[in-house]
């Protein structure tokens, strides 16, 4: 009797392991398949977010370059400059000078705009810094002025401020 108890058993013992290896098949294939599919959506909205944040730097480069064109390349903010430069003793051109960068340093949300000569040696800015240049802007004006064009560079720590430009 005991014999057929067990012979009745072993069927059951093989369906029972057979069922639970499908079982456990099932959940890996189930638990892979939904670590694929959550990867790939985070793949996508990482690639979705790095796309947005790609046309917001060139969105932001853009207006940057617009802003130095618009405060730069006026012909008559350039004479005025220039005329100012050989009459440093006009304190109203001076004046009038100081009151076209400071709209631009007030609209741009700019730290300080200064005008200094080829050689980084600083003229005018709109803080009232006249007596040094951070030796890191310097290097920057010599720059701009040997390729002659608008240049980005990385925001650098200055050494006079503390603060990076």
């Amino acid at each position: 009797m005991d014999k057929k108890i067990l012979l009745s058993k072993k069927p059951m013992v093989i369906i029972g392991i057979f069922v639970s290896i499908i079982i456990i098949i099932g959940g890996y294939l189930y638990y892979t398949g939904e670590r694929d599919s959550f990867r790939k959506e985070k793949h996508n909205e990482l690639k979705a977010i790095a796309g947005l944040k790609i046309n917001q730097i060139l969105k932001w480069r853009k207006e940057r370059l617009a802003d130095v064109k618009v405060t730069t390349q006026s012909e008559f903010f350039e004479k005025a400059i220039a005329h100012w430069i050989n009459n440093r003793d006009n304190p109203i051109l001076k004046e009038e000078i100081l009151e076209r960068l400071r709209l631009s340093q007030k609209e741009f949300v700019y730290e300080d705009i200064c005008i200094t000569t080829t050689k980084g040696e600083l003229l005018l800015s709109v803080v009232g810094n006249t007596e040094v240049i951070d030796l890191i802007i310097k290097q920057e004006v010599i720059k701009t002025t040997e390729k002659r064009k608008i240049i980005f560079s990385d925001f650098l720590n200055a050494q006079l401020t503390g603060k990076y430009i």
